[in-house]
């Protein structure tokens, strides 16, 4: 049986099986996805009553880390500013606000960052809670974001994707700031300290590794927004959709969607 001291207690080594089913899921999800991209774009119900689904999940995933989280006190270790943890909020947030602006932050800082968090070691087995946070909380990270894509035929445009990416810049700055000034390793940031699997670029670049992140990072970005913009949907109305929902989903400039 598990018992609370299991769920919260540090971790231990993740076995090949714990890896491998959270990504079987993610790619499950991402062809069906892909399959029945015509029909969720038909009708929209089963994926709103999924995304509100999505949105109480994660919700309750931030609440369980919080009181994890901070179980034995607040300090500068334990803020809310590790990476999966600000795009779970981001992605909570435009589930039930619908801005425009979040969603084109998720639309790449979400589905680019949970990938790649995807093939990160993470410490935790399947007997702690922390292992259901962090591949739950990736896996909705970078669902949410294809689904409203899907559904809604919505991209951002150039301008909104420089605006994206000059945010995620601003952010790496800070952690780099916040980082040094506190000994942190808030998105793993701290050449001493990344994960096994970029360690390859500190033992080639050394102190270059910074830069070598941003340049990969910038590479992401152009080519999912070009991917992005390739890929076409095919966009259905629902005749019961306001003229305002109607002028965002052809794209023009709303900040908000309607809660229609």
């Amino acid at each position: 049986m598990l018992n609370l001291s299991n769920f919260i207690s540090n971790g231990s080594n993740v076995i090949f099986l714990e890896k491998i089913v959270p990504l079987t899921i993610l790619y499950t999800i991402i062809l069906l996805l892909y399959i029945f991209k015509e029909k969720l774009n038909e009708s929209t119900i089963v994926a709103n009553y999924f995304l509100n689904l999505a949105g109480v999940i994660m919700g309750v995933l931030l609440v369980c880390d919080l009181v994890i989280r901070w179980r034995d006190g607040i300090n500068i270790d334990n803020l809310l500013l590790d990476f999966l943890t600000i795009n779970i909020t981001l992605t909570v947030l435009f589930i039930f606000t619908k801005i425009k602006y979040i969603f084109n932050l998720i639309i790449f800082s979400g589905v680019i960052g949970g990938m790649i968090g995807m093939f990160i070691n993470f410490e935790y087995s399947i007997n702690h809670i922390q292992y259901y946070y962090y591949y739950l909380g990736n896996i909705f990270i970078i669902i949410v974001p294809l689904i409203i894509f899907v559904v809604q035929d919505l991209k951002p445009n150039l301008k909104e994707t420089l605006l994206s990416f000059v945010t995620i810049q601003v952010f790496s700055i800070l952690m780099v700031f916040i980082n040094n000034l506190a000994n942190t390793n808030y998105f793993y940031l701290v050449i001493d300290e990344v994960p096994k699997q970029l360690q390859f670029l500190t033992d080639t670049f050394g102190d270059l590794y910074l830069i070598i992140i941003d340049i990969i990072l910038t590479g992401l970005i152009f080519i999912w927004y070009v991917l992005l913009k390739s890929f076409k949907v095919r966009t259905n109305i629902p005749t019961h959709v306001t003229s305002t929902n109607s002028a965002y989903i052809s794209k023009k400039k709303n900040d908000r969607f309607s809660s229609n």
